[in-house]
């Protein structure tokens, strides 16, 4: 195929920049850092494969984003695709992506986020798992957030190793400067997700109702989609209501706000790749209580970066935040050597120069400005 005209990366992304969760969010950072420093790159173009609402909407979302792509490729502007990937209905999709694009010659970089992609894929039958195996076959190359990731797919599914590439997560440096808390006031206690029993949520209600946690000066703010009323419902007969606030899901705008704020960050999940509000939470230099699930234990020390404690233990989980509410220097030294992780290795810009390096080498292209 002949290079095309002012090439585009086309980056499918189920529910766009504000309905995918973290990667979404991710994919917003990755335009705003994609230019910065004059870098002439080839635009990235993002394409919802999913919709957000009803399932009909899902339907019809997918047949307009191959539009979408056609379009594009009969144009001659076509360079590559850059392919997020989840479990179920994500990895259909993708499947037929990848089967059309290989077909007419396009190279496919599947960039693997689904936090279950492990138990989906052991959960399917063998024609299924060989569907997905030619997935991946026909992929150029493969992103995946950490060595966990990288060490499945070569070792379960059968990749190659040499596709298979490690990107940390990235977001930006904070534009919100740090609000440091007033003498006197209450800790500050931030949580970022859906809320529901995957993020641990009924866990961190239970912490906060403990003895332990009672007993202390604090308020939190437990801000994401899914559960919302049925928290509220939770948080008003546990008495908390005065020190627990559930504003909903909020916009990175909001987020950064929150975090120029918060003391602590607060993540129990039980099942996570890599979180983004986490990585948010390192980069406004704000202390981490997290699970060692996913990537986390592979980019934070437990008791240097952050205080990692098991999945589903209420108990260790208030004893954790418990710690940091009364040691603000134990504090401030997890939440500096926190901000160095971020700063050595998940900036939002180190990612665009990774993805950039890639691009050129899986589709060589003019190295074209713009956005």
């Amino acid at each position: 195929m002949a290079e095309p005209k002012n090439p585009v990366v086309c980056m499918l992304v189920p529910g766009g920049l504000e309905y995918a969760g973290g990667m979404g969010r991710w994919a917003g950072y990755l335009l705003g850092a994609w230019s910065q420093n004059g870098a002439a790159r080839p635009p990235i173009v993002i394409i919802d494969t999913r919709g957000r609402g009803s399932r009909l909407i899902g339907v019809l979302a997918f047949p307009r984003a191959l539009a979408q792509l056609a379009g594009y490729f009969l144009r001659g502007r076509l360079a590559l695709i850059h392919a997020n990937l989840a479990s179920r209905g994500s990895t259909v999709r993708k499947c037929v992506v990848t089967y059309l694009a290989s077909w007419l010659g396009i190279p496919v970089v599947i960039h693997l986020h689904g936090a279950f992609f492990d138990r989906f894929y052991r959960g399917l039958g063998p024609f299924a798992q060989k569907r997905v195996q030619g997935m991946f076959a026909r992929a150029s190359a493969v992103l995946v957030l950490g060595e966990v990731w990288r060490r499945f797919l070569v070792d379960t599914v059968g990749v190659a190793d040499a596709k298979v590439a490690i990107l940390f997560n990235g977001v930006p440096e904070p534009r919100e400067a740090r609000r440091p808390a007033r003498p006197g006031a209450p800790c500050r206690i931030v949580m970022l997700g859906r809320l529901g029993a995957r993020k641990g949520v009924p866990e961190l209600l239970a912490a906060l109702d403990s003895a332990t946690l009672r007993a202390r000066d604090w308020r939190a703010t437990l801000a994401g989609d899914g559960e919302v009323e049925a928290t509220r419902r939770q948080v008003e007969d546990l008495g908390l209501a005065g020190r627990v606030n559930l504003p909903g899901w909020i916009d990175a705008g909001r987020a950064a706000r929150l975090l120029s704020e918060a003391d602590i960050l607060v993540l129990a999940s039980h099942a996570e790749n890599m979180p983004l509000s986490v990585l948010e939470a390192l980069a406004h230099g704000v202390a981490v209580v997290a699970t060692p699930v996913g990537t986390t234990p592979e980019i934070l020390e437990n008791g240097v970066s952050a205080l990692l404690v098991p999945a589903g233990d209420a108990a260790a989980l208030a004893d954790a935040l418990a710690r940091l509410i009364d040691d603000t220097d134990l504090r401030a030294r997890i939440a500096a050597s926190g901000h160095a992780v971020f700063r050595r290795h998940l900036d939002i810009v180190r990612a665009a120069d990774f993805l950039a390096e890639l691009y050129h080498a899986q589709a060589p292209m003019q190295r074209t400005t713009g956005r």
